[in-house]
């Protein structure tokens, strides 16, 4: 049975645009497991970077996808959950 990680990633999208420690974690992952063009390890990076700092999650999966990225694509990860960590702000409740 294949598996649909582009619709499984925009349902965990937005359960992690309201800060689900496990949403980050699953988004972040569908963001690898997409097929091409729409795989994305900085993406990736980004939501995986928000379950650890936020929830404590994704640590080995982190610093596994570090290992493989460049100095520029990390910054970029960075500029990325920055964004959605201002999503999450906008979106907790009675905000």
């Amino acid at each position: 049975v294949p598996k649909d990680y582009g619709f499984a990633y925009i349902s965990y999208r937005e359960a992690a645009r309201h800060g689900s420690a496990m949403a980050l974690y699953h988004a972040g992952l569908c963001c690898l497991k997409r097929e091409e063009p729409y795989r994305n390890e900085m993406e990736a990076y980004a939501y995986w970077s928000l379950a650890l700092t936020l929830h404590g999650l994704a640590r080995d999966e982190l610093a596994k996808l570090e290992e493989k990225m460049s100095p520029d694509d990390r910054v970029r990860g960075q500029e990325i959950a920055n964004m959605i960590r201002e999503d999450i702000e906008a979106n907790k409740p009675g905000e």
